[in-house]
């Protein structure tokens, strides 16, 4: 029941007297008589402990400890066994049908085998002088460059300098920032849950 303090206020004292010869006081002064209000308090009562049967315990705790003995002689039969891996494990279907799926290789006959060789002796002498080629074109454009610097050089010093400077708009390349910044100081992360879908063998 919500009561106005201007009431308090004109009633600083109430005296109720109750069947005792005493008489019991409430006060709203500052001292120790003053009235206090406190929220209410809603609890459930305690539920009696049920008292368990000291059987019942004893065969739990003796199939849990069967259990653990169980796991324990199945690890030690797959000692040294490794997990598989499901990237590269291959199916029972797969390996059922391994005989269906099996193709001899073909039989060449001489002919063939010659004609086959021959084509990879063609093929390596074209990409041999392929790669003599370009390495005499290469190799003309350098000495054509370090001459012309030779002369640019004897011309101009300052022009020289500015040739075999490294030129930044050459290649396009572009780089950021380092991609992890540092730790923020007394930074609390917040909290957060995540689901472990790692598969266990055990």
């Amino acid at each position: 029941m919500a009561l106005s303090s201007s009431y308090f206020t004109s009633l600083s004292r109430c005296c109720l007297q109750n069947g005792s010869p005493g008489l019991r006081c409430i006060s709203t002064q500052s001292g120790p008589l003053y009235v206090q209000l406190t929220s209410s308090l809603r609890a459930e009562p305690l539920k009696k402990k049920k008292r368990a049967d000291p059987a019942l315990e004893k065969a739990r705790e003796e199939k849990k400890i069967r259990r653990i003995e169980k796991a324990i002689r199945k690890l030690e039969k797959n000692e040294g066994q490794l997990k598989p891996i499901e990237e590269v494990q291959v199916s029972m279907k797969l390996k059922q049908e391994m005989k269906l799926r099996e193709r001899p290789a073909p039989q060449l006959s001489n002919e063939e085998v010659l004609a086959r060789r021959d084509c990879e002796l063609r093929w390596g002498r074209y990409k041999f002088k392929q790669v003599q080629a370009e390495s005499a074109i290469i190799a003309t454009a350098l000495e054509a460059q370090r001459r012309a610097l030779q002369e640019l050089r004897q011309v101009s010093e300052s022009l020289w300098s500015e040739a075999i400077e490294q030129d930044q708009f050459a290649l396009p390349f572009r780089t950021y920032g380092p991609m992890s910044s540092l730790p923020i100081k007394d930074y609390e992360a917040p909290d957060g849950d995540y689901v472990d879908v790692t598969r266990k063998w055990e």
